[in-house]
């Protein structure tokens, strides 16, 4: 960044010297002839490329970037939190308001017979709406999500009802003004085998679970981010994708966005061409794990502990995702 910086700077200098030279209106070019103000303008820029043309050195790693929980913020609004929760409900409001307790009813505690009793009636009602809702709503609690800078974000999730991955895209529409545009989401499902699915699934999961927290370099003014939800019961765990990954951190990245391809194409050939990648990748990311960090127990390495086998460990692995996922 620097050296670029100091090389656009040299080559600005080194053009506006003849301008500078030649120019009759500057107090400086009338007092001073064009050789010395040439030589002056070169030293300049000498000097600058010396002070700053220095290799940028960045510390390469196999980890994603744990992202803070909390929101992030631009010209006053918060960025990150309608970003991701407008793939998450679907874009929709509803969606959104039953799984957050918007219709909670507002019945204060009271100690009579009929009072509790009311309250207890009010609190059926609601969820028992709120559990056919939720059955009719979308909600998409694991999310990969990919940011580009000029162009609509789009990702996956997960269906663990039907074993099957859920593309999704935003779509604009309308006027050229990005902020404008009116917003729909495409959502594709596609039907996998549970080999399939729980081998990405899993690795979803390492990635998320092997992110650290460091000091990025942001060396990249354009280009595009990788975003990695994983939802659980204490909360969400996020992570994002930094300028310091490793060729091993960019194969990963590389590997989820060919996953997308192959599902807003529905090419299962595609799909299934990737899962040599995503073994090793998961072998080698399990190698990441920190040995103090508790983690359910769903890996392969589950099988011998619960003396499972494979299938039934894959069905338990499906039934805790589905149960802790919104």
């Amino acid at each position: 960044m620097k050296a670029t910086f100091t090389y656009l700077l040299a080559t600005i200098l080194t053009a506006i010297s003849p301008l500078v030279c030649h120019g009759q209106e500057s107090a400086y070019t009338k007092k001073d002839s064009p050789m010395k103000r040439t030589l002056t303008l070169r030293l300049l820029t000498l000097i600058v490329t010396s002070t700053f043309a220095q290799p940028l050195k960045i510390m390469r790693t196999d980890r994603l970037l744990t992202a803070s929980g909390l929101p992030h913020y631009r010209k006053g609004k918060d960025i990150n939190t309608p970003f991701i929760e407008a793939f998450r409900y679907g874009m929709s409001q509803e969606a959104k308001r039953w799984r957050t307790g918007y219709y909670e009813p507002n019945i204060p505690y009271v100690s009579t017979e009929k009072g509790r009793k009311k309250r207890e009636e009010a609190y059926d009602a609601y969820e028992k709406k709120r559990d056919k809702m939720e059955e009719q709503l979308p909600c998409y609690g694991h999310l990969f999500l990919a940011r580009p800078s000029f162009t609509p974000p789009y990702g996956f999730s997960y269906s663990p009802k039907d074993t099957a991955f859920v593309y999704l895209e935003q779509q604009w529409n309308g006027s050229k003004k990005r902020k404008n545009k009116k917003v729909t989401l495409y959502a594709h499902k596609m039907k996998v085998s549970e080999a399939i699915y729980d081998s990405i699934q899993s690795l979803h999961k390492l990635a998320v679970y092997t992110s650290v927290q460091f000091d990025p370099d942001y060396t990249m003014l354009d280009g595009t981010r990788y975003h990695f939800i994983w939802s659980s019961f204490p909360g969400d765990k996020y992570a994002i994708s930094s300028d310091n990954g490793s060729p091993t951190c960019k194969q990963l990245q590389k590997t989820f966005e060919n996953i997308c391809v192959a599902l807003r194409t529905d090419n299962s050939d595609q799909l299934q061409s990737l899962m040599p990648t995503v073994h090793e990748l998961l072998a080698h990311y399990r190698t990441l794990l920190l040995p103090d960090v508790p983690i359910d127990d769903w890996d392969l390495d589950a099988t011998a502990k619960l003396e499972m086998t494979t299938e039934e460990l894959n069905k338990l692995k499906r039934t805790v995702n589905n149960f802790f996922q919104p």
